[in-house]
């Protein structure tokens, strides 16, 4: 059976985009105060930005230092990526722009008396319909070791549940004598070893942002590590924060909980990071807003405007990572004004 036989279905062809990325969240900060906690931290630090450069060091181990890191910096967004990393992607997570790929089909049918077996096909040869249900781009959500064996064979066949949901449609429009038997993905080792390869050039640059400006014996801010792994990796997982009648959920895959209060401590690093980076003007406008949030029943006016001035300014800083720390605090605090916890 040919692939050109599959492509008169219905409907016009209709590409299937790439999912949007995770919303930047609320940054916050929590340094240990144990001078202890501090030496054990920073050496973690100094370890990992040692090891991710040696090509020999097993990848799985650099993410379980991240879980650590994570956890001593606050940075419930480094410990999710790297738990995910480990573990495989649930399917209500969206997985970064890494682990989908562009994959080759292979189809098992009979004609007749006429067996072909694992016939290469394209996305592009399915009706529309069938398209609609088979995604363009094959996301490989399984746990990082699991891609790390699969990448050593020289290729990779698997079906989905997607592909089999395709089968069945398929059949159902096809001649009595005809039947596809088989539907199923193949993927090059190579492809494979490409994904892995991209997670560790992934956390090598974030190390590398987070060392680059944080000097020895120092933690990096929650909302550096949060700024660098959404500016690397693409992703973040943010927070719910609690209205007077809810909680209101700010972007996606949020698991942390806080308040108002969250907020305020969170301008409270900002303005750290941006006095440090001789942002002035940034600085001020900073302080407006804390100083609307101050209020015993803070409003939506001030507090809006506040916003909108620091998403302003944050086009102009000097350093992408503040620019990341400044727009996820003026989501939150958008959403906040919007989602009915201010007066």
């Amino acid at each position: 059976m040919s692939p050109a036989r599959l492509r008169g279905g219905r409907g016009a062809a209709r590409g299937v985009g790439e999912r949007g990325l995770f919303s930047r969240g609320m940054d916050t900060i929590s340094i240990p105060p144990d001078p202890a906690k501090d030496t054990m931290t920073s050496s973690l630090l100094t370890d990992l930005r040692e090891r991710v450069i040696d090509e020999a060091e097993p990848l799985p181990g650099l993410l379980r230092k991240c879980l650590m890191l994570g956890a001593q910096t606050g940075s419930q967004s480094l410990r999710e990526w790297a738990r995910f990393e480990l573990n495989g992607y649930p399917d209500d997570v969206d997985a970064p722009a890494y682990r989908s790929i562009h994959a080759g089909m292979l189809m098992s049918s009979i004609s007749g008396n006429t067996v072909v077996s694992r016939q290469p096909v394209s996305w592009y040869d399915f009706p529309a319909d069938v398209r609609e249900v088979v995604p363009e781009l094959l996301t490989l959500k399984g746990p990082l070791a699991e891609i790390e064996e699969m990448a050593t064979r020289e290729a990779f066949h698997y079906g989905t549940g997607p592909l089999s949901a395709a089968q069945m449609m398929l059949n159902a429009i096809l001649p009595p004598h005809q039947q596809i038997t088989s539907l199923m993905y193949a993927v090059p080792g190579p492809t494979l070893r490409g994904i892995v390869d991209r997670i560790r050039t992934s956390l090598v640059e974030l190390v590398a942002d987070l060392t680059a400006d944080t000097p020895l014996g120092e933690l990096p801010s929650r909302a550096a590590v949060d700024a660098a792994l959404s500016d690397r990796v693409g992703v973040q997982y943010i927070t719910y924060l609690h209205a007077p009648s809810g909680p209101v959920a700010v972007g996606e895959g949020a698991h942390a909980q806080g308040t108002v209060e969250d907020l305020s401590r969170a301008l409270a690093d900002l303005r750290v990071m941006a006095k440090k980076e001789g942002e002035e003007e940034l600085t001020e406008a900073i302080d407006e807003l804390q100083q609307a949030l101050q209020e015993d029943q803070p409003a939506v006016g001030p507090v809006a405007e506040g916003a909108g001035r620091l998403r302003r300014l944050a086009a102009n800083v000097g350093s992408a990572a503040l620019g990341s720390a400044v727009t996820g605090v003026v989501e939150t605090a958008t959403a906040m004004a919007f989602g009915g916890v201010f007066g």
